[in-house]
């Protein structure tokens, strides 16, 4: 009999943290699930202590990538493998909070609401960390229906992510047949693959749950962790692998036009913008960030450059603006 939820958990060198992953995974009061491990070539012990934990957990699956793909691939492959009505993704080094699966698994299909229009596409919980709370939609609604989806007002890196939420298989399935039909190449996206497909997901929901329960803990004190305080490097990465997702899209005339032909890339897309500003706090270290990055700006675009400079004076929505629409039409259009 398929499980109602399917949890995907990438590892790659996490030996340390993987047992108190599953633990919070198999301790929930929800039992209707199954777990799948997808190593990605870990050279510490990690795959041995699942496959220990294997042993007495029937539940527990684990897939062996022969060579190391990344954390977006392993994803994949657990997608692909998952026979769950839902499917939700844990990272290695995280846990899920207690009764979160049933917190979930109620707000998408057994709500009333729920049950009228089907079941909800994707079911979307709180962050906890050490300590504080993060809330992926700071917008006062427990639903979004639609094309007011692409309408709230803030959107940051964690509405994007896949972290703390519950999905619909075929919601993922299709987004995944989506992306797979962009034949786009995403060796060079070393940060931000789950943002990329985070959109591709966006772009196929018409229904989301919002809880503004913590369903999820976010270990972002580990010292690997791509969630470690900011540096000017890190900027310097975010900034240039958020331009390659643009750029793969640009670069692919198939698929530029296949995204052309759905209606909410191009909200999307302007949201996508407006995160990767506010992601690198150009607004508070913009100076340091042009003194790295000056040189590949002022070579390759003169007019990026001069839009985001004078976004330190003032006229912060006109500049961001045009921000968006030279980007979105990938520099054939300046307003």
């Amino acid at each position: 009999m398929k499980p109602i939820i399917s949890v995907v958990i990438p590892l790659y060198n996490n030996e340390s943290y993987i047992t108190k992953a599953l633990d919070s995974c198999f301790t929930q009061n929800f039992k209707d699930i199954e777990v799948i491990v997808v190593d990605d070539k870990s050279t510490d012990n990690g795959l041995n202590i699942v496959k220990e934990y294997a042993k007495n957990q029937p539940q527990l699956k684990i897939i062996e990538h022969i060579e190391n793909q990344g954390t977006f691939l392993a994803r994949i492959s657990g997608i692909q493998e998952a026979q769950g009505t839902y499917i939700c993704f844990l990272d290695s080094d995280d846990e899920w909070l207690e009764n979160a699966f049933e917190i979930m698994y109620s707000n998408a299909a057994l709500t009333q609401q729920a049950q009228e229009i089907g079941g909800f596409d994707v079911v979307c919980g709180d962050y906890m960390t050490h300590d504080n709370i993060i809330t992926p939609f700071e917008i006062d609604k427990k639903t979004l229906h639609n094309e007011e989806i692409f309408y709230i007002t803030k959107w940051k890196g964690t509405t994007l992510a896949q972290s703390a939420k519950l999905f619909k298989a075929t919601l993922m399935q299709k987004t995944l047949d989506f992306f797979n039909n962009l034949h786009l190449s995403h060796k060079n996206l070393t940060v931000h693959e789950d943002m990329l497909f985070g959109i591709l997901i966006l772009m196929h929901v018409k229904h989301i749950a919002l809880t503004k329960q913590p369903l999820y803990f976010w270990n972002i004190t580990k010292p690997n962790s791509s969630s470690r305080p900011i540096s000017l490097e890190k900027i310097q990465k975010f900034f240039y692998s958020k331009r390659e997702v643009i750029n793969i899209l640009k670069n692919n005339k198939n698929s530029f036009e296949l995204l052309m032909n759905n209606h909410n890339f191009s909200m999307l897309l302007t949201h996508f913008i407006h995160i990767s500003i506010h992601d690198f706090y150009i607004h508070q270290r913009f100076n340091q960030v042009l003194l790295t990055l000056d040189g590949e700006l002022k070579e390759h675009n003169v007019y990026i450059h001069a839009i985001l400079k004078a976004m330190l004076y003032g006229k912060w929505l006109k500049c961001f603006r045009r921000l968006c629409i030279y980007i979105f039409t990938f520099g054939l259009v300046k307003k």
